[in-house]
């Protein structure tokens, strides 16, 4: 008796993965064909039992108010629950409902530590959003290079927002040198799956690229001729005015050597206002200002 009864233990532990693989496809194709009311039923027993596929999908109901009300803290809580079994998709939810502050206080540290928790198991995600936490240096410091990082994971594995939102970083030069080659090549892997920030910068960038004029260089040579001559004339001038001031009225020629002696300062001032703005200019694209990251 004690065998059979061994045995029958057994062969219910062996069945039990079937039976609750069974149960997760026909939820998956209950919710897919919006027939919530059956989701509902199916995975109610599967998320009290502890399953964290089903605890999650709970979650999922409750956050979007499939099949039930929509409710924040009853999403958290089943979210919760499958995020602490190691659930990246729960972690990543959890964190997403911290961020925004749905269900629980808003709390971007947090938020970081779901976002780590799900980004490390490598949901992209999780990845896209930690590199904009550290974007924009909400609760972790600011570190550009940090969220080229966790983009380029994301954006490898195909998320299109990090795939956006690297091109952008390279667009503007931001953790990583500038490259707006590399930027169109986001842009546009971003733009072919539908993202409109991409799409958007995407023909930013090739409707309002504006070659600037390459400066031509200075040709010291002419410049100096010209300074000579004018000095050439200023000293002619010089002289005349220091007769004519010699010969007649001594006010009027001192006003005349009054103002020979500021021209002689205009040149000079070509020459500084050359070295400092002028020189040294290369040809450089102008783009509209693209926005921030999303």
């Amino acid at each position: 008796m004690k065998n059979k009864t061994l045995r029958l233990l057994i062969t219910c532990l062996l069945l039990l993965p079937t039976v609750l693989i069974a149960g997760i496809d026909e939820v998956v194709a209950a919710y897919n064909k919006q027939d919530y009311a059956t989701a509902l039923r199916e995975l109610q027993p599967l998320a009290n039992n502890g399953d964290a596929f089903a605890q999650s999908g709970l979650g999922e109901m409750y956050y979007n108010g499939k099949g039930v009300p929509q409710d924040y803290k009853e999403a958290m809580k089943w979210y919760r629950l499958a995020a602490d079994q190691g659930d990246a998709d729960a972690q990543f939810n959890v964190g997403v409902m911290y961020d925004n502050g749905q269900g629980v206080p808003q709390d971007y540290k947090e938020a970081v530590k779901l976002y780590r928790l799900a980004a490390d198991q490598g949901n992209p995600g999780a990845q896209s959003n930690l590199g904009t936490m550290y974007y924009n240096g909400t609760g972790v410091p600011q570190d550009y290079k940090e969220a080229v990082k966790w983009y380029r994971l994301a954006a490898d594995q195909g998320n299109p927002g990090a795939q956006s939102n690297l091109g952008l970083m390279y667009d503007n030069g931001q953790g990583v040198p500038q490259d707006y080659k590399e930027a169109v090549k986001w842009y546009r892997l971003a733009a072919d799956q539908g993202n409109a920030e991409a799409q958007s910068n995407l023909n930013a960038m090739n409707n309002n690229i504006q070659p600037v004029k390459e400066n031509p260089g200075f040709n010291f040579l002419s410049f100096w001729k010209i300074v000579i001559a004018i000095g050439v004339i200023q000293l002619i001038m010089w002289i005349y005015s220091i007769v004519d001031v010699l010969k007649s009225d001594f006010k009027e020629g001192f006003l005349k050597i009054v103002w020979l002696i500021a021209i002689i300062f205009l040149p000079l001032f070509g020459v500084i206002l050359y070295l400092t703005i002028g020189r040294g200019q290369k040809k450089t694209l102008i783009y509209n200002d693209i926005g921030g990251v999303r």
